[in-house]
């Protein structure tokens, strides 16, 4: 079967524009209209194919899905090609340990694609990777759009560089990104500002991807940085090593008193808990991972469907737990 060429019905070049195949439409529509041709069976046959050639070459989409399947000839490079590199940010004003979303996109035949280091940043989260197909200077292109999200770690004026990749052997850059980041205040401890060692929180999802060879789960991690002063961050750290030593000494002196192996670890356990509490109360601060989940940014997370990530060893029993305390920081 041979293939309609729609451009030579309408009479218009293929980098024709849209008002030329407006123009070229109505002259041949008011020429073949069957109310100007009565009777005529070649003539209504020839305006049936003239309006299928504008509905098509009309609607950006379908032109460009018409061009790709149904000639058998390339498209010109000219025609074919296009440079790009868009560098975005989903804001330029933020405050210590906040976060930010760095986007670059550009067309799926680019190559070697570079970026400088995140110097004054932590990076939360990425790169993810989508491909999609976008509407860019009237036709339909493929792109590659690769995301990163970004935690402030110092204040002041921050840039990301520009990045580049190679199209068709030219090299294209983006535009450097500028940032203004404030000062943030501490979340565990009252009257303090944001130290440069922030709690660290790890979020997770599952996200399936579907081709036609596999399915395939992968586990998408994110971080959240919780703003902690210099001070809440040395009463945390230091009080992991008093918490391993009153284990081990509870837990020597209550088994030497007498009482049995397993019952004096327990012992040791439900009295460090209780020093602990003591211990935080008096330094003012407050406890690290309980206090870290009620962060605002964290809810918003798992609003949006992200799991608490557990350190070590995932027991069924942390699992069942974490999923419980989920619910209760959502509702």
């Amino acid at each position: 079967m041979a293939i309609r060429d729609f451009y030579e019905l309408l009479g218009v070049s293929r980098d024709a524009g849209k008002e030329d195949i407006k123009k070229a439409f109505y002259r041949l529509a008011q020429a073949y209209h069957p109310d100007k041709n009565l009777g005529d069976a070649t003539a209504a046959e020839q305006f049936k194919l003239i309006n299928e050639a504008y509905q098509t070459l009309s609607d950006p989409e379908k032109k460009f899905r018409y061009d790709q399947l149904n000639f058998a000839w390339a498209p010109t490079e000219k025609e074919q090609q296009v440079y790009f590199l868009h560098q975005t940010a989903s804001r330029s004003h933020l405050k210590v340990n906040e976060e930010v979303e760095i986007t670059f996109a550009f067309p799926s035949d680019g190559r070697f694609f570079k970026r400088e280091k995140f110097n004054g940043w932590f990076l939360s989260s990425g790169p993810i990777v989508e491909r999609e197909e976008v509407l860019y200077e009237g036709k339909m292109i493929k792109q590659t759009v690769l995301k990163y999200v970004l935690s402030a770690q110092m204040t002041g004026k921050i840039s990301i560089p520009a990045a580049a990749v190679t199209i068709q052997s030219q090299r294209v850059e983006g535009k450097a990104l500028e940032f203004t980041v404030d000062g943030n205040a501490c979340y565990f401890k009252e009257g303090e500002e944001a130290g440069t060692d922030p709690y660290q929180v790890t979020l997770y999802s599952l996200k399936e991807i579907k081709t036609d060879r596999f399915i395939k789960t992968i586990r998408l991690e994110h971080i959240v940085l919780v703003p902690r002063s210099n001070v809440a961050a040395y009463v945390h750290s230091s009080w992991k090593y008093i918490e391993r030593v009153l284990k081990i000494v509870g837990t020597a002196l209550l088994y030497y008193s007498g009482i049995q192996f397993i019952l004096a670890i327990l012992m040791s356990i439900l009295i460090t808990k209780l020093l602990k509490r003591i211990y935080f109360k008096i330094k003012k601060v407050e406890l690290p991972r309980s206090r870290a989940l009620q962060y605002p940014l964290i809810k918003k997370h798992l609003q949006q469907g992200y799991e608490i990530g557990i350190e070590g060893v995932e027991w069924p029993w942390m699992v069942w737990y974490n999923e419980r305390l989920k619910k209760r920081i959502v509702n």
